[in-house]
């Protein structure tokens, strides 16, 4: 009889069977890792309570607008803005707008403008190109003496040529 020698352990099956599951948890382990400290926290709020004290605030300032019935025409025109207001009364001259852009996912990429008036309840600003797909589209008031603050909201797709906010 012929005495075989026996193979070494790398070349037999059960260390790679017991070793593999450990490798591949390793291997996303790090990888998790990576993923965890690289992204952005900006979709996650650690102040819940604020945040929905805010809510309640953006609610009362849409409620405003209303009830002044104001709405807006937003036009965009190559990296021209230009804003007009419809309300169900006289806005005072002295009225300022800002508008913001914000991105749904990716807060750095948000865009905030303060508008210009122009004259007859119209406001122009120069606007950055937007990446295509969907933004959440935000006009807010300035708080004047005679008129609470309002707020218009909608959610839009770039590219766009005009929006209606009602």
């Amino acid at each position: 009889m012929t005495e075989q020698k026996p193979l070494p352990w790398y070349r037999q099956f059960w260390p790679w069977f017991l070793l593999t599951p450990l490798i591949m948890t390793v291997c996303l382990s790090t990888y998790m890792l990576r993923v965890a400290f690289t992204q952005d926290l900006a979709v996650v709020s650690d102040n819940y309570y604020k945040n929905g004290l805010a809510i309640n605030r953006l609610m009362d300032d849409l409620a405003v607008a209303k009830t002044l019935g104001v709405n807006a025409t937003v036009v965009l025109d190559d990296e021209k803005l230009l804003l007009t207001l419809d309300a169900g009364q006289v806005l005072p001259a002295d009225l300022s707008l800002i508008l913001t852009f914000s991105h749904p996912v990716n807060r750095k990429k948000d865009v905030s403008l303060d508008l210009q008036p122009v004259g007859n309840q119209q406001f122009v600003a120069k606007v950055p190109v937007l990446d295509q797909g969907k933004w959440y589209l935000d006009i807010e008031s300035s708080k004047l003496s005679n008129l609470p603050a309002w707020r218009l909201k909608k959610t839009v797709f770039a590219p766009f040529k005009e929006v209606t906010i009602h």
